[in-house]
Order: structure tokens, then C-alpha cells, then sequence
């Protein structure tokens, strides 16, 4: 796989609504509470190494039974053969902190920095675009609002990709919130 690639998750035979849990090589990237049997989240992989990287997906369901499957996924990013940019952005997620509640709205708060020049700010909340910072120096920061009235109570993730002038990316650890 390449890029931002969108995956998918489903249930059968579940009791009530399922909440999906993602990892990659072990660490949670996605967690969402949904009434139907599906899910999906865009995985940005431009911050990973082009290597086999591996999928977990833990369901629950609203009668507490659970359910696993993990999935072996090679990522195969193309790199810069010669000259050029090479070296990927800095990225971080400065507000909200890990752990944080939400109610219907919150301010995600994004900072990146290059060697060259930050392109833009891209920011995902469960996996699904959000919004982007618009960016053009060497540092770049900004605040995107999430609208999260409509999210499921329980735990979701927020990520974000910067991407340089050069088309170097790189992706935040997910910070998850509460509702």
C-alpha cells in the first residue's frame, strides 16, 4: 500500500452497536463506537517505513462478545532516488491532550516544522478528514474545529499529517478523546 489508504472494518452477527478498535504493529491508531456493522479509517502510512506493518482490528460488541482479526499489510511509499528534499516534516498535536473529553465541538490545535517549507497541516478524527492548516514557511501552526456532536459516546482518535513543499509526510501518534 501507498499513501493514505482507507481501511475497512465489519462486523456480523452483532448485538446492538460495535466499537472498533484499530492497532498498527500494536500501537491504537483508531477507536469508534458505531450503531451499524462497518467502519473505516484512512491510515496515513507516508510515516511509516516501507516494510510489512501489521493490522488489528478488536470488535465489541453491545452484548460485550469480542472478536479479532489481524491482517499483514506491506507498505511500499515511494522514496527520492536523487536530490532533493529528503528529510520529512515535524508534527505534533499541542491541544487537546490525550485523555481529554468532548461534548459537541473541539479545538485541535497542530504545529509542524521543516527544513525547507511546511505545505500544509492535515488533521483526521478517526480516520476520516477533518480539516488542514494551510501552511508556507519553514513553521507552521494552526486550530481546526471537529465537529463532534454526532460521535458515538467512547473513545476516538485524532491524528495529523504534515506534508512539505517537497511531498515529504509525516504523522502524529493518534491523541484519543473522550464523549
Amino acid at each position: 500500500v501507498t499513501g493514505a489508504v482507507t481501511v475497512g472494518m465489519a462486523d456480523s452477527g452483532a448485538s446492538g452497536s460495535s466499537t472498533f478498535k484499530l492497532s498498527v504493529d500494536g500501537t491504537q491508531v483508531s477507536s469508534q463506537t458505531v450503531t451499524g456493522s462497518a467502519a473505516s479509517y484512512t491510515w496515513p502510512t507516508t510515516g511509516l517505513s516501507n516494510a510489512a506493518h501489521t493490522l488489528t482490528l478488536n470488535v465489541t460488541d453491545g452484548g460485550g462478545r469480542t472478536a479479532t482479526a489481524s491482517r499483514t499489510v506491506t507498505v511500499a511509499n515511494s522514496t527520492p532516488t536523487t536530490g532533493g528534499d529528503t528529510t520529512p516534516p515535524t508534527v505534533a498535536i499541542t491541544s487537546p491532550p490525550t485523555g481529554a473529553w468532548t461534548g459537541n465541538s473541539i479545538d485541535i490545535y497542530v504545529s509542524a516544522a521543516d527544513n525547507t517549507a511546511v505545505a500544509s497541516i492535515k488533521i483526521y478524527g478517526d480516520g476520516s478528514y477533518v480539516d488542514q492548516v494551510t501552511c508556507g514557511g519553514a513553521t507552521c501552526s494552526g486550530v481546526v474545529w471537529w465537529l463532534t456532536g454526532p460521535l458515538a459516546s467512547g473513545t476516538h482518535t485524532i491524528t495529523a499529517v504534515a506534508v512539505d513543499t517537497a511531498g515529504n509526510q509525516a504523522t502524529t501518534p493518534p491523541v484519543t478523546i473522550n464523549k
